[in-house]
């Protein structure tokens, strides 16, 4: 149940572009899921964080091949677990957007 409850808060359908990402990021949870070390630390994934390690995920790939992809994909959502509060609300985009409200109020 916990494990159905992880992935329908990571709002797959809404987040991945074609049925086959779908899958294969389903598969991926799935076997967090049952990793010992990473069990606990998934337990409170949603999209946003599914959605930051595709975009991590994406960049990577443009700057090099990636060897082995699927276990490059699993730590880009470990690592949004950890990452996703400070760089979500302290990204390049907001701060300019920020700037660029208070320059228009005044």
């Amino acid at each position: 149940m916990k494990l159905n409850k992880i992935i329908k808060n990571c709002e797959l359908e809404t987040v991945c572009e074609n049925p086959e990402l779908i899958v294969e990021v389903t598969g991926i949870i799935k076997e967090l899921f049952v990793g010992i070390k990473t069990k606990e630390k998934i337990e409170n994934m949603n999209c946003r964080h599914v959605q930051y390690a595709l975009k991590n995920f994406a960049i990577a790939n443009t700057k090099s091949q990636i060897q082995k992809p699927k276990q490059y994909f699993k730590q880009c959502l470990l690592s949004a677990l950890e990452q996703i509060e400070l760089s979500s609300q302290y990204d390049t985009q907001t701060i300019y957007q920020e700037e660029n409200d208070i320059y228009a109020q005044n």
